[in-house]
């Protein structure tokens, strides 16, 4: 009873280093209009936004450094060390963007040092938000695992409600000069503050790990993975790549879409997220139930399928640029992306042995959100830019999710309603 409490405990206070995780991902997207202004300032604005989420995917490249690292760190060395250099590195990452000098300041030095920071910030994320993940899922019942597993959903939508409630609060009150000024600095060092505050709940609440009851890996945990389990790692590559595609267009890329693609108030696609977050929070575990109660695989493909139909008429109605539509649009496309990820997210846990767990998620689930999730709101960005289509995200989201039902279809069904109690592995074990 004791270890299953410091379990719990551990995965509650593990989850807060993935809210500020999500809120710096979200808060660098919603400040891209200011960002692209005065670190790549250009007179055709399309350019200083491609220009401002390349940065976004440049940091992304360094994810799946930072899960073969700190993913091996988190099996051979513990979940809390893992944790805490990942969550110190992206707090000092925050207060440096914050006090970074702009383009004006010290010309083509801004952007690199910008660059830098983002990297940085990319490796440290690369093992937070899967420690996280796995945490829960060590913690959880078999048969409700894929509820506890989504509670850190909670965690992502605090971080996506923050940043979306932060930047909308301050344009509401500050004028353009005043936001271009100092205004935007401000939610980056709110970040800095909220991962001081994480450490330190990590560091006093969260229970170190007895040496002596862990299990001790015969080998390397990154060698065992690839020479024994690359199938799994290429199903939670594959399926937590497609999850990090819908779920970054839509939570992320839409604001901007509304605001400097559709000429829109910046007010309503912030808006729109705060709301789809909040149902972003509360859908997920009660979602991820869904998947205990029916199996993994079939709510995977139902959420495909629908996401196939109803991606372009979505994003035409998010095209009207008219708050009631802005807020359908992105609540139907959210309710979407939870049906999704719900399942993702717990049975990249339920792939691996727990030697290789921490390892087998925060790689496949950083290599997928680096190629599909990170590169996503440059991709629509360029895809309007080519096609001169606003509806080409939405087709984004329907090709690829035809393509991820071949996943599907290949993928192990992991649930225990569907193995038997003792024939899935379980995280506890």
């Amino acid at each position: 009873m004791k270890g299953s409490e410091e379990r719990s405990k551990s995965a509650w206070f593990g989850t807060l280093g993935a809210a500020m995780e999500w809120y710096d991902f979200t808060l660098y997207v919603y400040l891209a209009p200011v960002i692209s202004q005065l670190f790549f300032p250009s007179d055709n604005s399309l350019d200083s936004l491609l220009a401002t989420f390349g940065v976004f995917a440049a940091g992304y490249l360094m994810r799946p450094l930072g899960a073969a690292i700190l993913g091996d760190i988190g099996d051979t060395r513990g979940r809390k060390f893992a944790l805490g250099l990942s969550i110190s590195v992206m707090a000092l990452g925050m207060l440096l963007t914050g006090l970074l000098p702009t383009e004006a300041s010290i010309g083509a030095l801004a952007p690199i040092l910008l660059v830098l920071i983002r990297m940085a910030q990319g490796f440290s994320l690369g093992g937070e938000f899967s420690g996280s993940i796995v945490l829960l899922a060590e913690s959880a019942k078999p048969r409700h695992r894929g509820f506890t597993t989504n509670l850190v959903q909670i965690s992502t939508g605090i971080g996506f409600l923050l940043s979306s409630a932060t930047v909308a609060i301050l344009h509401a009150l500050l004028d353009n000069h005043q936001m271009d000024t100092w205004g935007w600095r401000l939610p980056f060092f709110i970040g800095a503050a909220i991962g001081v505050v994480a450490l330190v709940l990590l560091i006093t609440k969260v229970p170190i790990e007895d040496p002596e009851e862990k299990d001790k890996p015969d080998d390397v945990p990154l060698k065992t993975l690839f020479e024994n389990e690359r199938a799994p790692l290429i199903i939670n590559f594959l399926l937590n790549g497609h999850q990090a595609l819908i779920y970054y267009v839509v939570a992320t890329f839409i604001p901007t879409f509304v605001t400097s693609i559709l000429g829109g108030p910046p007010q309503d696609g912030l808006f729109a997220s705060a709301l789809a977050a909040i149902v972003f929070m509360a859908l997920c575990p009660p979602a991820g139930s869904l998947s205990d109660r029916y199996g993994r695989r079939p709510i995977l493909a139902i959420a495909a399928v629908l996401m196939a139909i109803a991606a372009v008429p979505l994003f035409a109605l998010i095209s009207k640029v008219e708050l009631p539509a802005v807020i359908g649009g992105q609540l139907g496309l959210m309710v979407l992306v939870v049906l999704f990820t719900s399942p993702a997210l717990v049975i990249a846990t339920e792939l691996f042995s727990r030697e290789t767990r921490y390892s087998g998620v925060a790689v496949g689930y950083n290599l997928g959100a680096t190629l599909f999730g990170g590169t996503a709101p440059l991709v629509c960005t360029a895809l309007i830019s080519i096609t001169g289509w606003n509806l080409s995200p939405g087709l984004l989201l329907a090709v690829g999710s035809i393509l991820v039902l071949i996943v599907i279809h290949y993928a192990p069904e992991t649930a225990p309603v569907r193995t038997g109690e003792g024939s899935a592995p379980s995280p506890g074990s």
